[in-house]
């Protein structure tokens, strides 16, 4: 954040399903380690249910990523939000192969339309979709 601003951008491409670039970096205040949430390129526009008025507009949280690499004009940012997954036997029903395998850990993934990766309309990430520095962290 610089000040009480705070650094906003945009997707210039996926890596991967997990690494997106930004198109801001150490010249616009970027740090490693800063966290950022992709949003909604199109604001949705609230309407008051009485009158039908536009309240307002919301951009929904696609996706929360922290920067892992900084770039004078550009930074990659990877998912980190993560789980574990049981071992032994109960991460599968095929019982024998599975009995002493270990639990691992499963990270979120970026959904996008880019090639040889899926799509998902409410959640995927495009480039041009807005990068904002995010102040709360999901758990």
């Amino acid at each position: 954040m610089i000040g009480d601003r705070k650094i906003e951008g945009k997707v210039a491409r996926v890596l991967n399903e997990r690494e997106l670039v930004v198109n801001r970096g150490a010249d616009h205040g970027v740090t490693e380690g800063m966290f950022l949430e992709v949003v909604d390129r199109d604001p949705e526009d609230i309407l008051d249910p009485e009158t039908g008025e536009v309240i307002g507009q919301v951009s929904p949280v696609k996706n929360y990523v922290k920067v892992t690499e900084v770039q004078a004009k550009m930074s990659v940012a990877a998912t980190y939000l993560s789980w574990k997954t049981a071992g032994g036997a109960l991460s599968s029903l095929s019982v024998l192969p599975n009995l002493f395998a270990p639990s691992r850990t499963e990270y979120d993934v970026i959904e996008t339309d880019e090639p040889s990766l899926g799509d998902d309309r409410d959640t995927t990430v495009h480039v041009g979709d807005v990068v904002r520095e995010s102040r709360d962290l999901p758990s």
